[in-house]
C-alpha cells in the first residue's frame, strides 16, 4: 500500500510511529527546500505488511514552463534523502518500485531525481546509478587518530594555520550577525566561482537552514576579526555532514578552511559521531578533501526521465538541450535566488 500526505503533522506522526528521527526526513527540512524550489513538499509511506518505507520529495509544478501544464518534476530536498525503510527484513523493492511508479504516473511526473543518503540510503532502486564515492573522515577512534590520518602536506598547512592562533568557533545556535555573515560570504563565493543558480540559495533559505535542529556553523576568523572561512555542519543520525561553505580568498594564505574542517572533525569526535561526511565535488575539490579523508562511501543517485515524449517536447519548446549536463534541463529556470532574494 502506498499513500501520500502534504500535512506536516501527519508526516511527523508517521516518522514517530516508526522511530525515525533524522534531519533529512524531517518536515522542517523538506519544507525549507520546497520553498526554495517553489515546490510542494510531499511525504510518502509504503508498506508491504512487514516493512515500511518513508520517502519525502519535492513536487515541482511545471505549469510555469511552456509545454509543462499538467506535469511536474520530482526531487529529493537538497542534499540527501531517498526511500528509508524500517522493518525486520529487506522490503520487496520491486513492489515498492511498481507502486511508486504508479504514483508518479498519477502525478504526471516527467522526471525524477534523488540523491540517496550515503549511510542510510536503505532502498536502492534497481534504476539507481553509482555516482562516485564520497570522502569521509572516520571519527570512531577519536580526534588524535583522525588527525594522524591527514595527508602530510594538508596537516602541515593546518599546523601553519594553528601557529597563527586564529579563532575558530562552532555555533550550535548562530545569532543573526553570524548568519548574516554566512549569507554574504556564501553569496560572494558563489559569484566568484560562477556557480549555477541552483547553488545560489536565497538569504531566507540560508537563515532557515541554520534555524533547524542539528545544524551548526563553523567559523574561522582572520586576525582582523572578519570571517575567513565559514561552514555549515549538519547532523544526520550518528554522522555529521559538511554541507555548505564559503571562504574569503583575501585570507587564503592563512589556511582558514583547514582550521574550519579540522574543527568539524573535533566537533564530531566530541559528539560521539561515527563519520564526518565531506562529499565530493569538482576534481580540485575532491583532491583537497581526499587529503583530509580517511576513507570513502558509495553514493547513489536516481536520475530518470519518466515520460520521454513530454520531456522532449518541453525541451524543444524552451530551446533546452535534452542531453545536456543539467538535469532536468529546466533546472534553474526559476528559483528564489534568480529573483534577487540575496538583495
Amino acid at each position: 500500500m502506498i499513500e501520500s500526505t502534504s500535512s506536516g503533522r501527519r508526516w511527523a506522526n508517521w516518522c514517530a510511529d516508526l522511530g525515525v528521527d533524522d534531519l533529512y526526513w524531517s518536515w522542517p527540512h523538506i519544507t525549507l527546500w520546497a520553498r526554495e524550489s517553489q515546490a510542494e513538499a510531499v511525504g510518502i509511506r509504503w508498506s508491504d505488511g512487514s516493512n515500511t518505507v518513508l520517502l519525502c520529495v519535492l513536487r515541482c509544478d511545471l505549469s510555469r514552463i511552456p509545454g509543462g501544464s499538467g506535469h511536474c518534476d520530482v526531487r529529493t530536498a537538497y542534499n540527501f534523502g531517498g526511500p528509508l525503510w524500517t522493518g525486520g527484513s529487506e522490503p520487496d523493492v520491486a513492489a515498492f518500485e511498481r507502486d511508486w511508479d504508479g504514483m508518479l504516473h498519477e502525478w504526471g511526473a516527467v522526471t525524477e531525481f534523488m540523491r540517496l543518503h550515503p549511510f542510510r540510503h536503505t532502498v536502492v532502486p534497481s534504476y539507481s546509478v553509482s555516482h562516485f564515492n564520497d570522502h569521509v573522515v572516520d571519527l570512531t577512534q577519536g580526534y588524535k587518530a583522525a588527525r594522524a590520518r591527514y595527508y602530510g602536506s594538508w596537516r602541515r598547512d593546518l599546523q601553519r594555520a594553528e601557529r597563527l592562533q586564529l579563532e575558530v568557533v562552532v555555533s550550535t545556535n548562530p545569532d543573526k550577525h553570524e548568519v548574516g555573515a554566512f549569507e554574504l560570504l556564501y553569496a560572494l563565493t558563489m559569484e566568484r566561482l560562477g556557480a549555477p543558480l541552483w547553488y545560489r540559495f536565497s538569504a531566507r533559505t540560508v537563515a532557515g537552514l541554520f534555524a533547524l535542529d542539528d545544524v551548526s556553523m563553523v567559523t574561522a576568523y582572520a586576525p582582523s576579526g572578519e570571517p575567513a572561512a565559514l561552514g555549515c555542519l549538519l547532523r544526520s543520525g550518528p554522522q555529521l555532514f559538511y554541507h555548505l561553505s564559503a571562504a574569503d580568498p583575501a585570507h587564503r594564505e592563512l589556511h582558514p578552511t583547514h582550521l574550519m574542517l579540522d574543527a568539524m572533525v573535533r566537533a564530531g569526535c566530541a559528539r560521539g559521531c561515527e563519520y564526518l561526511h565531506l562529499g565530493g565535488g569538482a576534481l580540485s575539490l575532491q583532491k583537497f578533501k581526499s587529503r583530509l579523508a580517511s576513507g570513502s562511501v558509495p553514493y547513489y543517485i536516481v536520475k530518470r526521465v519518466l515520460d520521454e515524449d513530454i520531456y522532449a517536447s518541453i525541451c524543444a519548446m524552451n530551446d533546452l538541450p535534452i542531453d545536456g549536463e543539467v538535469f532536468p534541463a529546466w533546472l534553474g529556470a526559476w528559483s528564489n535566488a534568480s529573483q534577487g532574494a540575496h538583495d
